[in-house]
């Protein structure tokens, strides 16, 4: 090339420059073009086409590998095309620090450069400074961990503002913890309508995790996790309306649903799923479910050395209904006391017990039979 510049013409040269100069800047490192699709101006990483962004911009992610780790602090769309791939170089590859933003179309890994600590989104409510609602969005990506990240989607701080959040159609694969981890804010999590909707969550050691959530509506619908432990982990529910619909639940070790303490004053929705727990119960609610309502209907269970599901009832109301269980044993409810319900049209295809109350007071249960093998066997104390 600097042969061939030689024979040319000083006038010619200065205009190559010129057009050289008006060119897109391109990455290094095998990266591609980052185009404000606002402005039409063109960078070589995804960091410089943020900081000059304004609100309500979208940066438009062209094809290629992007190492660097970006602070996302506007209200801004960042839409990857067909093979864009940002690989984290620090304990986040993308840090969301104002509402509005939108994650899509991206390849978002993070191999645990850090040691330990290392995620591929954080979403950071400490950073969120807002007096109104705030939101954001996380759809048709792939999350990938490589086996030595934390998790693929970790929220932190203090989550206490109303939230609308969306996470959907993306594939989220090979973190050591967590797939979506709501479980290590400050204090609690409250306020927030979450969306979690046609995700694929697999080789986790938790699907969904949530600590102390109030006051939340949380919609999980045609989901796909396989965990080794819990599918959906919950630390302590009050105030909230909580649905699991039309997924597929599949964990290797533990629960496909576990809450870990109590329920309280909550509509917990199970319908039309495909639950499967070879190792433990498909639904395990091991303290109190009292002052709520639980509608479990139109699921398979399958759980071959445990019961399907497992759940104390205290003041409350629930529904069993047109729901299939395999395996050892159906329905174990320990307590149920000052409730109201109804188990009808049930499949029950197990070895052992179908429906078991350890302890009954002052409750109105109806029971209607459908499809039992063995024959019926309906133990119930006091």
């Amino acid at each position: 090339m600097l042969k061939l510049f030689r024979h040319l013409s000083v006038p010619l040269l200065i205009l190559l420059l010129v057009i050289a100069a008006a060119m897109p800047v391109m990455a290094g490192d095998g990266g591609g073009v980052v185009t404000n699709e606002r402005t039409g101006q063109s960078y070589d990483t995804i960091t410089k086409a943020v900081e000059e962004a304004e609100d309500d911009d979208v940066i438009i992610v062209g094809a290629g590998t992007y190492e660097e780790s970006v602070v996302i602090d506007k209200a801004l769309t960042i839409k990857g095309e067909h093979g864009a791939v940002v690989e984290g170089v620090d304990y986040y590859t993308f840090s969301i620090q104002a509402s509005g933003v939108s994650l899509t179309g991206l390849t978002i890994r993070n191999a645990g450069v850090n040691g330990y600590d290392d995620f591929a989104v954080v979403v950071d409510y400490d950073s969120l400074e807002s007096e109104g609602p705030v939101s954001w969005s996380i759809t048709n990506c792939r999350l990938d961990g490589a086996g030595e990240a934390k998790a693929g989607i970790h929220v932190c701080g203090d989550v206490d503002i109303p939230s609308e959040i969306v996470i959907s159609n993306n594939v989220i694969e090979n973190f050591y913890e967590d797939g979506i981890d709501f479980y290590y804010c400050k204090e609690y999590v409250a306020d927030i309508n979450l969306t979690v909707k046609g995700n694929e969550i697999k080789d986790v050691n938790y699907g969904i995790s949530f600590y102390e959530l109030y006051d939340s509506t949380i919609t999980l619908e045609n989901n796909t996790i396989e965990s080794a432990y819990d599918c959906i982990y919950l630390y302590c529910l009050e105030g909230c309306d909580f649905t699991v619909n039309k997924g597929s639940l599949l964990s290797t070790g533990d629960n496909n649903i576990y809450v870990s303490y109590d329920v309280y004053d909550s509509t917990f929705t199970i319908t039309e799923c495909i639950l499967q727990s070879p190792f433990n119960s498909n639904i395990d609610v091991s303290y109190d479910f009292e002052g709520s309502t639980f509608t479990l209907t139109g699921n398979t269970l399958q759980s071959p050395d445990y019961d399907a599901l497992e759940i104390d009832f205290y003041y409350s109301e629930f529904i069993i209904n047109q729901n299939q269980f395999s395996g050892d044993d159906g329905v174990f409810i320990g307590d149920c006391i000052y409730s109201t319900g109804k188990i009808r049209g049930n499949d029950f295809q197990v070895e052992d017990i179908a429906l078991d109350f350890g302890y009954i007071e002052s409750s109105n249960v109806t029971i209607y039979g459908r499809a039992w093998k063995p024959a019926p066997t309906i133990l119930g104390g006091k």
